[in-house]
């Protein structure tokens, strides 16, 4: 790779701008429980979740499933998540409760068992933003901000009513002729970029300065290929150091790097034998 390259690649890094990272995390697991506060094998399947005073739906994500959430999403750089909910059926609208699930659960039970147990209260959904054939959003960003931190869970979201008199029916994930699943909508800030420097330039044979700025070049014994750069700024940290030689068959081996300095040496390719040469030599790395 000649200097040319390698200069293209430390330009590239110092001006990539990594932007904000958006999500749709598709629901895992959905269902509801009956009057007796019971999940049985067949809700999992049905194509809608039932909400009214006596019966909750529950909405799992595998939040800590990479495949699903990137390991660069974590509970510190979450700008936002937000869940949304197809709304299938409303009669006599009323207020909708979201609240966090504590016990672990699954919407396929092989015989009916006692729903999860119901956390914290999350957000209330308005009445008036329960309409038939539409869309409805909510802020979750403390539960799964929670959830993501050491030590949290992933056993998702119940939906709950105290309405006496509301019938709710929210899409699940069987059911994609009558709606649309539930999903968990996030987004990340912008990852800050370090602040870089870059030293770039060509050293003689003899050890003397040919082309570039920010180092002083010096050369160890005759015939001993070694090379010292040293930063007339040092970095605030160690760099990350590339040297290309100009003639083919020279291997350049980096020895040594601090934030003031960095050494090398020159060898012929298959001999190992020593030998001066010119190179080139780009540094990048903190102010």
């Amino acid at each position: 790779m000649d200097n040319t390259c390698f200069l293209r690649v430390a330009v590239a890094l110092l001006l990539t701008t990594v932007s904000a990272l958006a999500l749709t995390v598709p629901v895992a697991e959905d269902t509801y429980s009956n009057a007796a506060n019971v999940i049985s094998p067949r809700t999992g399947p049905a194509p809608a979740l039932t909400v009214t005073a006596n019966n909750k739906a529950f909405l799992r994500f595998d939040l800590f499933n990479p495949a699903v959430v990137p390991p660069a999403i974590t509970a510190n750089n979450i700008v936002s998540a937000t869940l949304r909910l197809y709304v299938t059926s409303v009669i006599k609208p009323a207020d909708l409760s979201v609240f966090t699930v504590s016990s672990a659960w699954t919407e396929t039970p092989s015989t009916p068992v006692a729903a999860p147990t119901v956390g914290g209260l999350t957000a209330v959904i308005p009445a008036a933003e329960l309409r038939r054939k539409h869309f409805v959003s909510v802020d979750v960003k403390s539960a799964v901000t929670a959830a993501l931190s050491g030590g949290g869970n992933d056993f998702g979201f119940a939906l709950a009513t105290t309405s006496a008199t509301m019938r709710l029916g929210i899409a699940s994930k069987e059911g994609p002729a009558t709606g649309y699943a539930a999903e968990l909508e996030i987004t990340t800030a912008p990852v800050v970029e370090e602040n870089l420097r870059i030293v770039r330039g060509v050293v003689s044979g003899g050890g003397g300065l040919l082309v570039g700025s920010g180092f002083t070049p010096s050369k160890g014994a005759a015939g001993s290929g070694f090379y010292t750069i040293t930063f007339n700024t040092p970095f605030s940290g160690p760099p990350t150091v590339t040297a290309t030689a100009d003639l083919d068959g020279r291997v350049i081996s980096t020895v040594g790097v601090t934030a003031s300095a960095a050494n090398f040496q020159i060898s012929i390719a298959g001999t190992g034998a020593h030998t001066d040469a010119a190179f080139h030599v780009i540094a990048i790395g903190p102010r």
